[in-house]
């Protein structure tokens, strides 16, 4: 994968590095001297069972895919992320294929083969909607389309979406295309957490498996982030160890006062008889 830059202000970026981080001061692997861009903005993390944006101070300004972005937030390839004022997409290669001219509906072992996938809408006015691909599915404008999209830049069948034996495929049916993880496409190999983006609409191949372990990077993720943000430097094992035996020592003083309370209560009357 890799961070491109549709407006021109950094070279593409290939994330080979755990660590990738952002802003206008030097010594960042990105440098990015343009309005809205902290001098410590934010980094790429690609270590913690999927790829990670994680802000550096809460005043730096952060949207992916014009959703604000608090602390961290897991980017998906074809994402676009908005720092400040600078746009930067999150590209993936994809597989293309031979322009099919039919998608027919998977053959019955493959139903039941474990390969149920679906196509969910995490963009525009499918959000949150997830189509079975049990049998092709055509989004476009038109009535006929099985994903409807009111949107006049979009062709009435604009793209198809089939499985096709142990392989999801998608061709573009329309004279313009399509983008696939932040790749322009005619027709291509669809895999689990693929982004297929018509104009500002976003969907997303899922399959069961894949959510599972996205839920459990995201846990890790957010137990890891302080630690990752943390400056190198700074030692914090004392304060913590100190805080640790105050806290035991609040419990010890809490039951003490709790049997305290408890005798009170049980012997007193006997003591006024």
């Amino acid at each position: 994968m890799r961070l491109t830059f549709p407006h021109g202000e950094h070279p593409d970026v290939p994330l080979s590095q755990e660590r990738l981080t952002i802003g206008s001061g030097e010594g960042n692997a990105v440098v990015l001297p343009a309005p809205g861009i902290a001098a410590r903005h934010a980094f790429v993390a690609t270590d913690l069972g999927g790829t990670w944006l994680c802000l550096q101070t809460d005043a730096a300004p952060a949207h992916v895919n014009a959703r604000p972005v608090r602390r961290l937030a897991l980017l998906r390839p074809g994402d676009v992320v908005t720092l400040g004022e600078v746009r930067i997409v999150l590209s993936a290669p994809v597989t293309p294929v031979d322009d099919p001219q039919t998608l027919s509906p998977p053959a019955a072992a493959d139903a039941g083969a474990g390969l149920r996938v679906v196509l969910r809408g995490v963009a525009g006015p499918h959000f949150g909607r997830a189509y079975a691909l049990d049998v092709p599915r055509t989004i476009g404008r038109g009535a006929g389309a099985d994903i409807r999209l009111p949107d006049p830049a979009v062709a009435e069948r604009h793209v198809e979406v089939a499985l096709q034996g142990d392989r999801v495929v998608l061709r573009c049916l329309g004279p313009d295309g399509c983008n696939v993880n932040g790749e322009p496409v005619r027709a291509c190999e669809l895999r689990p957490g693929d982004q297929v983006v018509i104009e500002q609409h976003r969907f997303v191949l899922e399959a069961p498996r894949r959510d599972l372990a996205a839920a459990e990077a995201a846990a890790d993720a957010l137990a890891a982030f302080d630690d990752m943000a943390a400056e190198p430097e700074e030692d914090v094992a004392a304060p913590r160890e100190q805080g640790g035996t105050m806290v035991w020592w609040l419990l010890l003083a809490a039951a003490g006062l709790a049997a305290a309370i408890t005798a009170l209560l049980v012997y007193a009357p006997r003591m006024s008889g």
